[in-house]
């Protein structure tokens, strides 16, 4: 017989630990947990709570809950799709704990309530923009000219001219009427020339205007001017907190609560919280060396022999399929399974496979809403799929969707990629030692040094410690969710973004230049959402 009293009590400990400053006790089966977006609005901010209270049966039946607004105004059509969202995460999830997933739904559904919020705030800008630049062009334009309106012009202001000119001579006749002119006075006295002589004494000197070098002394003033304008800067210092784990191969997954790697022995160690898929992966007994998925819906890894393996809520599939390396794109949903240069695309949904590229493709990165496929191709060496609401596709956003891999024309002809990585909302891309930024540009993500780039693709600009710009010769780029890490040829780790939870590594909140921030030469770099890891 199930017991649904602790299956509830395991839930409502594990909710506690994910979201300890979110999370409030009404009673024993009564409970509340705030939901933020990752990006707030300082300005506008906004704010969900999701009100559950379990039921007798819980989890074989949904809870009673009610999702409320706490902070800010959610439009209604939102507001609409957050509580029909909820509704159907949480039916597809009867049977087990569900809270965390409809707090992740709602989570997900605010953040792109941010993202909509930018980008019209970012397109009335534009617009206002487009105006001012119209006003300003039509100063300096006016009537073509031709002969025959400019000689018409001409004699009109030729008129105008003399009118003024007899004006002018009759005042100044006016004026002079009675008055000797200055030769008249001349003429009559021939002592005025000598007049100021008078007023010398025998030491007077006289001054040679050419002793004094005007330049020289047009020189102190600008040293002068300078000395006393000059800024003097003062940085900071704070902790930033490094956790230094020994005995670790690889990082293979982490999430926002979990972090899975391989130790030394080729075991599987978790760190943090450990959900029940984890349990599932290790009962098939296999020799991971790749791990994929999404927590809240499907998790899977591939084997030594390439073998492919899924866990999901309601089954499990072992050895599915042969694969070098496959991604999970949660929001479309697909898999895609790279195998000897071919990328089939597995739909989760209907398990219907499709045949995506055929060849020449050698890597994969993808985030929950986009990919990019890596090919050998001089001429083609990369293509994008899915969400370009932010140009993280490198393609102009007016094309939000890309429903089929899509060459990005920017790099056709540059060279071959030779790494790349996917953010939540960006990718960067590493060719011929350059690092390549594209997507939302939001907290210096893209290391491009401005948060308003004209480019939709740009280079990652480097500086050193006294902010000079640096060339550096890129081998490994990751994304997280607000920042990007970067390891060069010399074992230098660079980070930019976000810094909300010290992931860069150093000191600061948001840094829009790329800035060395690992003391020590390493040779292995990761990123999770708001994580980082490095391996030396």
């Amino acid at each position: 017989m199930t017991d649904y009293v602790e299956e509830q009590q395991n839930e409502i400990e594990a909710l506690e630990s994910i979201y300890p400053d979110e999370f409030r006790v009404i009673s024993e089966k009564e409970f509340k947990i705030s939901v933020y977006p990752d990006e707030q609005d300082e300005e506008n901010p906004r704010g969900l709570s999701l009100h559950v209270k379990y039921t007798p049966t819980y989890p074989e039946e949904l809870p009673e809950y009610e999702i409320e607004t706490i902070e800010g105004q959610i439009p209604q059509k939102y507001y609409t799709k957050i509580l029909n969202s909820v509704k159907e995460a949480a039916e597809e999830s009867i049977g087990m704990a569900m809270v965390f997933t409809m707090v992740s739904i709602m989570k997900e559904e605010l953040d792109n309530i941010m993202l909509d919020a930018q980008r019209a705030e970012e397109e009335i800008l534009n617009e206002r923009r487009r105006k001012l630049e119209e006003a300003e062009q039509a100063k300096f334009t006016g009537t073509k000219v031709t002969v025959e309106n400019f000689m018409e012009w001409k004699r009109k202001f030729d008129a105008e001219m003399l009118k003024k000119d007899a004006v002018l001579r009759a005042q100044k006749e006016k004026e002079l009427k009675g008055k000797l002119t200055g030769r008249q006075l001349f003429e009559q006295d021939k002592t005025l020339a000598l007049s100021d002589a008078k007023y010398m004494e025998d030491d007077d000197v006289s001054v040679d205007p050419s002793q004094f070098d005007k330049g020289e002394r047009g020189g102190a003033l600008d040293k002068e001017d300078e000395d006393d304008n000059a800024v003097w800067k003062q940085f900071g210092h704070s902790t930033i907190e490094k956790t230094c784990h020994k005995q670790v191969n690889t990082v293979l997954f982490t999430s926002w609560e979990t972090t899975v790697v391989l130790d030394h022995a080729k075991q599987l160690v978790i760190w943090g919280f450990k959900p029940t898929w984890f349990d599932k992966i290790t009962q098939l007994q296999k020799q991971v060396q790749f791990m994929f998925g999404d927590p809240n819906q499907l998790m899977g890894v591939i084997d030594q022999d390439n073998n492919v393996s899924i866990v999901s809520n309601t089954e499990t599939l072992v050895d599915f399929c042969k694969a070098e390396q496959v991604v999970y794109c949660s929001h479309m949903p697909f898999l895609f399974i790279l195998y000897n240069g071919t990328v089939t695309q597995y739909d989760i949904n209907t398990s219907k496979q499709e045949t995506l590229m055929d060849s020449n493709v050698k890597s994969m990165s993808a985030s929950d809403t986009h990919v990019l496929f890596c090919t050998d191709s001089f001429n083609t060496p990369l293509y994008g799929m899915g969400s370009n609401r932010l140009s993280q596709l490198g393609i102009d956003y007016q094309e939000q969707q890309v429903q089929k891999p899509h060459v990005i024309d920017y790099f056709c002809g540059l060279g071959l990629v030779t790494d790349m990585s996917c953010g939540s909302f960006h990718s960067a891309v590493v060719m011929s030692g350059d690092v390549y930024t594209f997507g939302w540009s939001k907290d210096g993500r893209l290391g491009s040094g401005t948060e308003t780039a004209e480019d939709i693709i740009s280079l990652g600009i480097f500086l050193d410690a006294d902010d000079q710009v640096v060339e550096v010769n890129a081998v490994e780029v990751v994304c997280g969710s607000s920042h990007t890490l970067v390891l060069d040829d010399e074992g230098v780790v660079w980070s930019c973004g976000s810094n909300n939870y010290g992931q860069l590594g150093r000191d600061g909140l948001t840094d829009y230049y790329f800035r060395a921030c690992f003391e020590s030469k390493a040779i292995s770099i990761y990123a999770g959402k708001w994580t980082s890891f490095i391996k030396q």
